[in-house]
C-alpha cells in the first residue's frame, strides 16, 4: 500500500500500534519470545515516519503483522 502523505502513514500507523497496546500492558500474560516479537514489531511501525523521509513514500508499506499466538 502506497502512502500519499506522511499524515496518512502516520494514521495507519497509529492504527497498527493500537492494535497491539493491550499486548505491552505489564499484567498481559504472554511469554518472553512473544514479548520481544511485538516489541520489534511497534519499533518497525514508529520507525515508519523517519523511514518514509529517507527513502520515500512510494514503495513504503506497513511491516508484515507477526503471528502473536
Amino acid at each position: 500500500m502506497a502512502f500519499n502523505s506522511l499524515e496518512e502513514l502516520r494514521v495507519a500507523r497509529d492504527e497498527a500500534l493500537s492494535k497491539t497496546d493491550f499486548m505491552m500492558l505489564a499484567d498481559a500474560p504472554r511469554p518472553e519470545a512473544l514479548t520481544d516479537l511485538v516489541v520489534a514489531y511497534r519499533q518497525e511501525l514508529r520507525d515508519l515516519p523517519a523511514k518514509a523521509e529517507e527513502e520515500g513514500l512510494e514503495e513504503l508499506e506497513l511491516p508484515e503483522v507477526p503471528n502473536f499466538s
